[in-house]
């Protein structure tokens, strides 16, 4: 059984037959083998199964199983594969039983080289799987992310008849598929959801087949260069996949759920099976572009190394990006990879900011008090997203602590806000003059203005 024999048609309106015994279990396989190879002619191959035959009249039991007929013409160039009722040699015969057998049709130029040996048409099917989906891109005239890589009947026909002469299983023309894709995909970004599938057929047709150890180096490689190209997509996601743009945050989505997917592979990690942990490699590269993205947004933002009032806007727009981080970015890391996207950049951008705003208080010349204020305010705005950390954890966060950096700055606040309430109670006294109201009660124009003053 789980064997796999070779036969050579010269005529298609022959027919398959097999006939099926139970082996004696008193006897070995060998000495069965070694029997068969002493038949000579035609007369040796007919004493030898009227052997059979009286061995089996000899037992109580009958060791013929049945047999089952199929005309090459009915197998399809797809193949076919499922379970054959057995059917007895004569009436007389009680059989019962099916046999699963899985069928194919192959036309190959011989080469002198081994029958198992496509690798040159495993290429070749590669390559004209590439040159179809660079036409089709061509003739696209819109973003070719945008393409679900469908091909036209014609391409489609051609595969298969490809795939049917150079004796390609499922598992090799699934792979080449897919290499071929990759290699456009390094160029042309592609649509996530197309290269899903894709790895989806790799998967399937993962358990009924084997590849040569060419075959896995090949499939590594692809596997290689995707990981890094769709890691390299997720270091700069908040560029390419903007929080408010629908398609792209779609994208971003299928991008995660093939690495999700690709995680859990059984032909990923048989090609590759000395590679990091997925999950982590995403956790270290959010990592890795938070930083690059943060610097890149100051610089865009405040013209110049000093901190001016454009420091305020860059505060702003961080915390307009942390709003997108929480209600965009996070349910679609946790969903697809189990990763707490939230909690990884802001422990991250806590750092960040709290060395910004450091460097902004220590500067030489001491800023405007105004500027400082709004600093303040900014900040105070920015601690309060450690709401939204997971619970029970130590975060050691230094946002909420902020207070503590503008002690010196809120004193002089205070002290001010004194002088000038002393200064404007002195003047309303000054200024005092007795007033009568609806009911004739008396009261003074500077007890009004200092309650004003702490409303």
């Amino acid at each position: 059984w789980n064997e796999k024999f070779r036969f050579d048609i010269d005529d298609n309106s022959d027919s398959l037959h097999l006939d099926i015994w139970d082996h004696d279990d008193e006897s070995s396989v060998l000495e069965a083998v070694r029997k068969l190879n002493e038949v000579r002619g035609v007369r040796g191959l007919g004493r030898f199964f009227k052997q059979v035959c009286q061995s089996a009249r000899q037992s109580s039991q009958d060791d013929f199983l049945g047999c089952v007929t199929i005309p090459l013409q009915d197998i399809p160039s797809t193949g076919l594969e499922g379970w054959f009722k057995l059917e007895a040699r004569s009436q007389r015969s009680s059989v019962q039983g099916r046999i699963r057998l899985k069928m194919w049709l192959s036309t190959r130029e011989n080469r002198g080289i081994s029958e198992e040996d496509n690798w040159t048409e495993l290429m070749q099917h590669e390559s004209l799987y590439a040159t179809f989906i660079d036409y089709e891109l061509r003739s696209w005239s819109k973003e070719t992310w945008t393409w679900n890589g469908d091909l036209p009947g014609a391409a489609l026909t051609i595969l298969h008849q490809h795939a049917v002469q150079g004796d390609l299983t499922d598992l090799q023309t699934a792979i080449a598929h897919f290499v071929a894709a990759s290699r456009v995909y390094l160029k042309n970004p592609l649509d996530p959801r197309w290269m899903l599938q894709l790895l989806t057929d790799i998967e399937h047709a993962w358990t009924s087949a084997t590849l040569t150890r060419e075959e896995e180096m090949w499939l590594a490689d692809s596997f290689t260069a995707m990981l890094e190209r769709w890691m390299h997509q997720l270091r700069h996601h908040r560029q390419l996949f903007p929080a408010l743009h629908a398609p792209s945050l779609t994208r971003l989505e299928h991008v995660l759920r093939c690495l999700a997917y690709l995680s859990n592979m059984k032909a990923f990690w048989k090609c590759c099976p000395f590679n990091k942990e997925i999950r982590g490699e995403i956790v270290a590269t959010l990592r890795k572009g938070t930083p690059e993205w943060m610097n890149n947004l100051k610089n865009s933002i405040m013209v110049t190394e000093e901190y001016d009032p454009s420091f305020v806007d860059f505060l702003s727009e961080v915390y307009i990006h942390l709003q997108h981080a929480r209600s965009h970015y996070h349910p679609l890391f946790e969903g697809t990879n189990g990763i707490p996207y939230f909690s990884v950049v802001f422990k991250q951008m806590d750092k960040l900011l709290s060395d910004e705003v450091m460097g902004f208080l220590s500067q030489q010349d001491h800023p405007d008090s105004r500027l400082i204020f709004s600093v303040y305010l900014e900040v105070k705005d920015l601690a309060t997203f450690n709401q939204h950390l997971p619970s029970g954890g130590d975060h050691k966060l230094l946002l909420p602590k902020c207070y503590e950096w503008f002690e010196p700055s809120v004193s002089c606040w205070l002290s001010i806000c004194k002088g000038k309430a002393l200064q404007r109670v002195r003047m309303a006294v000054d200024l005092e003059k007795a007033c009568e109201g609806d009911r004739l009660v008396k009261h003074s124009t500077s007890a009004v203005d200092i309650e004003a003053m702490f409303c």
